[in-house]
């Protein structure tokens, strides 16, 4: 297949994650403060995304024993808004800074305060944001058996910061899905996409196991169809020499509703999920300042986010074997998903 396509196809599964090497790049130009509140609208969109699509139908057979297929895609989308794409941020850090004494200039690393006002996300625009810098500090110098004070206090001139990854209003999800089932009103969910790797932009794969349980055994005259389902997900991302950049992990318990009338199914549920996304990359201080003589820093860090609740309502239909759904979740995220497949 030419590279063209495995992009295409790559790109599709998850807008940021698949441009890896990117995500890389750009990180690598900012310590851990900034990076995690660039990256922190991925992460809480990648949770919503990933627990989205788990369910399209409440009803699972009663059957001790059952053979029941389901063979399929999902996609959601996770609408970003303004907060989403720009942030604020005040962190420490230092600048180097000259003082002139005794007839030579000794260069100084001088603790700064550093603000960032409405700089652009990952989701945000691709220009890049400004830092201001400002010093206020008294310190000492010792040279020539002396101990002299020297004080600090002035605005530097703006620094740039990096630009988003990619410029979007919703963060896009698809991946295959597959439904087996049953064993005392039980089946389970997959989803997995093997390893794929294309030159030049990076590596991604997912699994994902889900299980659902019928409640109606217990509850026999219940009008609708009632079930409980726990997910757990483990998506990856790699850049082009290999390295992870990025793996996010979720997990999410429903309790899902439907009513089936004909060949029309109206669903759904609430549900309670967590996601942990961890990034790992190199900061190369002398990208962002030559004069400073520091050797490139390992950053890793994890953003949770726990007791995420969000409602669900969709419909589906069955023809024959094919199976068409669409919902739309509310929580922290609005998630519109949906689906197509075949069921047996």
């Amino acid at each position: 297949m030419k590279r063209s396509a495995w992009l295409a196809i790559l790109c599709l599964f998850l807008a940021v994650p698949a441009h890896a090497q990117d995500l890389n790049e750009t990180l690598s130009q900012v310590g851990e403060a900034y990076a995690r509140a660039y990256v922190s609208p991925l992460a809480e969109a990648l949770g919503a995304d990933l627990n989205t699509g788990l369910f399209h139908t409440a009803g699972v057979s009663r059957k001790v024993f059952g053979i029941n297929v389901y063979v399929g895609v999902k996609a959601s989308a996770a609408l970003l808004n303004n907060s989403h794409k720009t942030f604020n941020l005040q962190y420490t850090g230092s600048v180097p800074l000259d003082v002139e004494f005794a007839g030579q200039t000794l260069t100084l690393d001088v603790p700064a305060t550093f603000t960032v006002e409405n700089a652009p996300s990952i989701f945000g625009a691709t220009e890049e944001g400004q830092a201001f810098v400002s010093v206020d500090h008294d310190t000492t110098i010792s040279t020539l058996g002396l101990t002299l004070p020297v004080s600090f206090d002035s605005t530097l001139t703006p620094q740039n910061t990096i630009g988003g990854v990619i410029e979007t209003t919703v963060a896009p999800f698809v991946v295959p899905q597959i439904g087996l089932g049953t064993v005392f009103g039980t089946d389970i969910m997959i989803r997995w996409l093997p390893q794929l790797s294309i030159n030049e932009v990076g590596a991604l794969e997912l699994f994902g196991f889900g299980v659902r349980h019928n409640l109606n055994q217990y509850l026999p005259k219940l009008p609708v169809d009632v079930s409980i389902q726990a997910a757990w997900q483990n998506i990856r991302a790699e850049d082009e020499a290999g390295s992870e950049v990025m793996d996010a992990r979720t997990f999410a318990v429903n309790l899902a509703v439907s009513k089936r009338i004909g060949v029309l199914t109206v669903y759904g549920g609430l549900q309670t999920e967590r996601s942990d996304v961890s990034f790992s990359y190199v900061f190369d201080v002398d990208d962002v300042d030559p004069d400073l003589d520091v050797d490139p820093i390992d950053v890793n860090f994890t953003l949770r986010h726990t007791g995420q609740t969000r409602g669900i309502f969709g419909f589906g239909l069955k023809l024959g074997p094919v199976v068409w759904n669409a919902d739309v979740s509310t929580g922290q995220f609005t998630v519109v998903s949906a689906g197509f497949g075949f069921a047996f």
